[in-house]
């Protein structure tokens, strides 16, 4: 008789920089969705206009060196 299998979580690929996951362009400017070295998602909002502030979410994971 086998023993059942478990089911394992996927884990994030390992990379050497964060993996850029979908890019949107929308009315107010581009929006990027990131997937860190460590796994952590992080999405950054960066407006069209010269005058806005890019905007950036998603946390650090402390240890990482790509986390901002």
């Amino acid at each position: 008789m086998t023993a059942p299998t478990i089911a394992k979580s996927p884990t994030p690929p390992t990379a050497s920089a964060p993996v850029e996951i979908s890019r949107h362009v929308t009315g107010e400017g581009t929006v990027l969705w990131l997937r860190c070295t460590c796994g952590r998602l992080r999405m950054v909002s960066t407006p069209d206009s010269p005058l806005g502030t890019p905007l950036v979410a998603g946390g650090s994971t402390p240890g990482c060196p790509d986390c901002p």
